[in-house]
């Protein structure tokens, strides 16, 4: 790693537009974008660069001017030089640094591992500490992050295992390590407890897991077919996206973590006789917004329904194929907006998903 460059040096490294386009969306480059978080006067972005020639990989993050996604810093991780594939599933910030979780290879031909990394906030070439996970033969990797006063929480997986973590935050030191049961788990945090969403042996499930020990509490929901792909929490209820694994579909549940109860749930048919699945959801309380991807070009689209389930409104994107995982909503008063990654763009929009 090198040091930070000069704004203008970063400029003219790398193919990331700095000025919007048309004051909607800014290009990315080679920057493909798995998550996305704020603070009041910046984005980040976690990732990977996609290198041509020779095909490789590299773990990158970058950190954005909020208004108009200009390029102020970025950091990247790359432990084999060339020729495989190394990315970055989940950032998050507090005060103290950027926390970073994803999969990394160390030698050809060896199994990947699960990587947790935190960052200095305000130079991200600086890496404070790094955490990894290695078993021989299998594949590791983290897919979300949690934070609390003082602890990271990782949630990710490993063939025919989920596997979670808990470290601390001042230095990476391990609290606690599991892997058992399940074949991808997506978390979210409650004051307690952490949730995981998965899909195991065709049968959607929660677990509760208590954030002191790591253990399961309880197998706490189990019902239906659909897979889980992304949720998250807000008070008593969660809200998932995914997919019916017998049809295809995308799917949004709203399910109360109180008693386990599905309040709702939501077969999509966006595209009629083709397959489509729901890459995320999030809410603010009023609305439930949800983004899915899928017909024969993989248009993706967004949907916006009330609380109770209700259908506020459909919007496709206006370019095939684009679109992007990533997905961020913003609430805070005067930037209430939505932010959306992937697919080397960065977008702009509304909360009736309109470029803004």
């Amino acid at each position: 790693m090198g040091k930070v460059e000069l704004r203008s040096d970063i400029k003219n490294k790398f193919s990331g537009i700095s000025k919007p386009i048309g004051g909607k969306w800014w290009g990315l480059g080679d920057f493909g974008v798995n998550s996305i978080c704020s603070d009041n006067s910046h984005l980040y972005l976690a990732g990977y660069r996609y290198v041509s020639s020779p095909i490789d990989y590299i773990c990158r993050v970058e950190k954005r001017r909020l208004f108009d996604a200009y390029l102020l810093d970025y950091g990247e991780y790359n432990p084999i030089v060339s020729g495989d594939v190394e990315t970055l599933y989940s950032v998050r910030i507090d005060g103290s640094g950027v926390y970073l979780g994803g999969l990394i290879r160390e030698s050809i031909g060896s199994a990947y591992k699960a990587i947790i990394q935190k960052r200095n906030l305000n130079n991200l070439s600086e890496i404070l500490w790094t955490w990894t996970s290695y078993l021989a033969g299998t594949n590791r990797e983290i897919f979300e992050l949690y934070l609390d006063s003082n602890y990271v929480y990782g949630v990710g997986s490993q063939p025919f295992n989920t596997i979670r973590v808990k470290l601390q935050k001042s230095n990476g030191n391990q609290i606690w390590f599991f892997n058992d049961g399940g074949t991808q788990t997506y978390g979210s945090d409650g004051k307690d407890f952490l949730y995981g969403f998965k899909h195991l042996s065709g049968i959607r499930s929660i677990e509760k897991i208590n954030l002191s020990t790591g253990a399961k509490t309880d197998h706490s929901y189990e019902g239906g077919t659909d897979q889980f792909i992304k949720g998250m929490i807000l008070g008593d209820y969660a809200y998932i996206a995914g997919y019916g694994s017998l049809d295809g579909k995308g799917r949004l549940s709203k399910i109360r973590l109180s008693d386990m109860v599905e309040i709702w749930n939501k077969k999509m048919d966006y595209f009629s006789d083709q397959a489509d699945q729901g890459l995320n959801c999030q809410t603010d309380g009023q609305y439930v917004y949800y983004h899915g991807r899928g017909g024969a070009v993989q248009h993706c689209y967004w949907q916006k329904y009330d609380m109770n389930g209700n259908l506020i409104l459909s919007k496709e994107h206006e370019q095939n194929g684009n679109g992007g995982y990533a997905f961020h909503l913003r609430n805070e008063f005067l930037y209430n907006y939505i932010s959306v990654a992937g697919a080397r763009k960065l977008e702009r929009r509304d909360k009736n998903f309109n470029l803004v």
